[in-house]
């Protein structure tokens, strides 16, 4: 069979700023997984994609969990050998022949005809419980079919370290009608980025972007009918609901806090069931008496005024 794709990076160009560029520049199997699995909206990704919003914020925190999971990458690699018998061999980035925007960047590939993703998750995360139960996380799934898509390797494997515990899943034949959806999503997506042509606002995230300020004296007239209508009369039970429910929420919470009285936590055989421990938190920094000591007005130091809006449900 004929190669499909072509190796445009070397494995070791990871971090560098032509790795960074081409995640910029491509659609990879992250944007695949985000898109399809509800994580970022069309109109949030396509913003990224074209320069309107800035990259994505990693916090140092976040940025050490990256680090350290890339770091576990060859010695989970050499595990998988071991147990599976099936050498696999490093790689970098990868680009379709036809569509050289469509990239994979695959943890390694296996055999001729295989893929392996590697990850890394803590104890108490949803994906550790999906991974102990013989389960592929959603994310590392599409992600898999992604590259499978873009390489032509139509085998999966995965190995995930939960806890220094380390847990083979596979081997997986491709779900090709998955890919058939990743790939019009891609598709239909990678189109408005080419025309420069925004995609609607959809998700609860968007709409400040979308829609920063509104305009003095405009009015939306609607049809008593409408179905606008419906969602406002819906909203607005809905928030009644949860109005009472988090009144509910405060009597039991006052209710098991007056039962634990100084106590750090309640256990029932030998579980721990709730705990209400002390915290000491930084005091605030008093900036009128800071200013006042240092001879200086506040108001010279006053941060620029934004604009929010505010949705409130008054006639449904």
């Amino acid at each position: 069979m004929a190669a499909i794709a072509r190796q445009i990076l070397r494995a070791d160009a990871d971090g560098t700023p032509e790795w960074l560029a081409q995640r910029t520049e491509g659609f990879g199997g992250s944007n695949a997984s985000e898109l399809h699995n509800g994580k970022k909206s069309r109109f949030q990704l396509w913003r990224e994609k074209t320069g309107h919003a800035a990259p994505e914020y990693i916090s140092p925190e976040l940025q050490a969990l990256f680090d350290y999971g890339h770091s576990r990458e060859p010695a989970l690699a050499k595990i998988f050998t071991e147990r599976t018998r099936w050498r696999v061999r490093n790689t970098g980035t990868w680009a379709r022949k036809d569509h050289p925007w469509m990239l994979a960047n695959p943890d390694r590939l296996v055999g001729s005809n295989g893929l392996l993703e590697i990850k890394t998750t803590g104890a108490y995360t949803e994906a550790a419980k999906q991974w102990r139960d013989g389960r592929v996380p959603d994310h590392a799934w599409v992600q898999a079919h992604w590259y499978a898509h873009v390489t032509g390797r139509r085998v999966l494997w995965f190995i995930a370290e939960v806890d220094r515990q380390s847990i083979i899943l596979g081997p997986y034949d491709v779900d090709e009608d998955l890919i058939d959806d990743l790939e019009l999503e891609a598709r239909e997506f990678w189109e408005l980025v080419t025309a420069g042509e925004q995609p609607a606002p959809t998700a609860p995230e968007d709409m400040p972007v979308a829609y920063p300020a509104s305009t003095e004296g405009k009015v939306l007239e609607i049809d008593p009918w409408d179905e606008t209508v419906t969602d406002l009369e819906r909203l607005a039970q809905v928030q009644a609901q949860i109005k009472e429910l988090q009144g509910e929420e405060k009597h039991l919470k006052t209710s098991i806090q007056s039962e634990m009285g100084d106590a750090e936590a309640i256990t029932a055989d030998g579980r721990v069931l709730v705990t209400w421990k002390s915290q000491t938190r930084k005091g605030g920094i008093d900036t009128k008496a800071l200013a006042d000591a240092a001879g200086l007005d506040p108001e010279d130091f006053r941060k620029k005024s934004s604009t929010s809006r505010t949705f409130l449900v008054k006639g449904a």
